[in-house]
């Protein structure tokens, strides 16, 4: 394997299977305490299978998770607003 190859770009049987669980269980119940990711988890459920919408949640958390670990201040609360903007932030 060559350096400088994007993360993107590895195959998924590359990445800690243990962590990859992890996530989807998380994705699976975070929906119940979270309403921006119970009106994802919704959305995508309406335009397919339950993975799909576990899937799209487990995104959105790990795109959330980067984007703490970007910021300076790393006591951002979770989710809501302050998350879209640390989001915006980090592009």
């Amino acid at each position: 394997m060559k350096l400088g190859i994007l993360s993107a770009e590895l195959p998924q049987k590359k990445c800690n299977q243990h962590l990859k669980t992890k996530l989807i269980e998380t994705a699976k119940i975070t929906p119940q305490w979270n309403e921006p990711l119970a009106q994802l988890r919704e959305k995508e459920l309406a335009r397919g299978p339950k993975n799909r919408a576990a899937l799209a949640v487990a995104r959105k958390l790990v795109e959330y998770m980067l984007a703490v670990d970007r910021q300076e201040n790393k006591s951002i609360p979770f989710f809501p607003i302050e998350c879209a903007r640390a989001v915006e932030k980090s592009r």
